[in-house]
């Protein structure tokens, strides 16, 4: 274990306090341990806490491995707090448990961060995890940067993350608790649950691919270096970019899509960057000939960004609230409903517009931003699809496309711009047809934002 390039992180990071992620398997194990040992040489100390999260995924098995990391802090006198997430409780509709779980982590984290100012938060990551997270990231469509997410010190939102470890393989770390006289530690039997991705890159795909190709797992940790350079450069690009920055749409239009997405990421900021798809929004706002009118892009639950007289702006926006609609009678600013005659032939309907059966349609509809994980069933299919899939499916972001349109009790029963529901068919049966529709919003403004 190479004490002293922690302690240059450490300085690098210069935290008032540390709390390092404790599992109970043996990377965290060996990232407590070291991170301690290197901290006693330093000046002025710094205090090492360790924080184990009790997911309430295992039943048993996950308030033992609470108790074993309670009892390998208490020996060594180190202080310890669990915390207990309970991630069946707070998993939000059509989010798997393993990002319920990352939320949840990481909104402690931002919690402990606002509680003590300029601590740092160590977690044991190593070359594993690596390669694992680069061809996630890489199935993902991500970019350079985004292949390089786990460095060894990365800021999320107000959150200093340290991962100290990033250089050793897991079996230099096992070697390196034996030497520490510690041989025993958790092993969490759901990563041998090859259902997960990243279980299943660890456990079949990186194994088959070295055996196919000798070599594979070193050569993605020297691609993984080159890209981490590629990273930095353009991250200091940039840098010099905002700089430049004089707020025009002609400054804007010059920059290339890489320097583009970065700078665009740094304007919005917040934990959670967008992808690729609000970069897509983006240039179509950009390509916009200049005018006076006011065209906008909703970039966020509460950013916009403007575009008028060859000025680009980005401002702060309250989200639209959630409102009700009386189709048959009353009017509203982004949707507007007719009684037809008949269905149109198919090739005609286009997205900006969906028919219903009206004596099977509330009277009252409702209107509101998209909610996480939130599903419609499609037009001709019998099970639910997520917004967020038939979003990705049509190109769309989803602050490009207006909020969809629900039943009283929360049935949605159309996305406009993305897909009709199931909901109140038009049959042979109907006897009258509404057409439901999207309104021109004359100052360029996103329907519904």
């Amino acid at each position: 274990m190479n004490y002293e390039s922690i302690r240059r992180l450490i300085r690098a990071a210069a935290p008032t306090r540390l709390f390092v992620g404790l599992s109970g398997g043996a990377d965290s194990l060996a990232a407590l341990i070291a991170v301690r040992e290197a901290v006693a040489e330093m000046t002025p100390p710094i205090p090492v806490e360790a924080v184990h999260f009790e997911h309430g995924l295992r039943g048993r098995e996950s308030r033992e491995d609470a108790a074993f990391c309670r009892a390998f802090c208490r020996q060594r006198d180190i202080p310890v707090r669990v915390v207990a997430l309970n991630v069946p409780t707070h998993r939000r509709h059509g989010e798997s448990i393993e990002a319920a779980a990352r939320r949840l982590r990481l909104a402690c984290w931002c919690r402990l961060a606002r509680r003590y100012p300029g601590c740092a938060v160590v977690l044991g990551h190593h070359r594993g995890d690596l390669r694992e997270n680069l061809l996630l990231r890489l199935l993902r469509g991500g970019n350079a940067s985004g292949l390089t997410g786990l460095r060894q010190l990365t800021r999320i939102g107000p959150v200093v993350l340290l991962r100290p470890l990033l250089g050793m393989e897991r079996a230099a770390i096992e070697d390196y608790l034996r030497s520490r006289d510690i041989r025993d530690w958790r092993h969490d039997r759901t990563n041998d649950d090859n259902r997960f991705r990243r279980n299943y890159l660890r456990n079949r795909l990186l194994p088959e691919l070295e055996a196919a190709v000798p070599g594979a797992s070193a050569g993605l940790l020297r691609a993984l270096a080159a890209l981490r350079d590629d990273a930095r450069a353009l991250e200091q690009m940039t840098e010099e970019a905002a700089m430049r920055d004089d707020g025009s749409a002609a400054f804007w239009r010059a920059l290339p899509n890489a320097l583009r997405i970065r700078l665009l990421r740094r304007k919005i900021g917040g934990p959670h960057p967008p992808g690729h798809a609000l970069l897509t929004a983006f240039n179509r706002l950009l390509a916009l000939p200049d005018s006076p009118e006011t065209r906008q892009l909703a970039i966020g639950p509460h950013r916009v960004v403007r575009l008028r007289c060859g000025r680009v702006t980005f401002t702060a926006a309250e989200p639209p609230a959630p409102r009700e609609w009386r189709w048959a009678g009353d009017g509203d600013p982004c949707f507007g409903a007719e009684i037809v005659s008949r269905l149109p032939a198919s090739a005609g309907i286009t997205r900006k517009e969906a028919f219903f059966d009206a004596d099977r349609l509330p009277e009252t509809l409702r209107i509101a931003p998209p909610a996480p994980g939130e599903a419609m069933t499609p037009f001709g299919h019998t099970r639910a699809v997520k917004l967020k899939t038939l979003r990705t499916q049509c190109g769309f972001a989803v602050w490009e496309t207006p909020p969809p349109l629900r039943t009283p009790d929360g049935v949605v029963i159309w996305a406009p711009l993305i897909r009709h529901s199931a909901f109140a068919p038009v049959t042979p049966e109907t006897r009258r047809i509404v057409r439901i529709f999207l309104k021109e919003l004359r100052n360029g403004t996103p329907h519904g934002t």
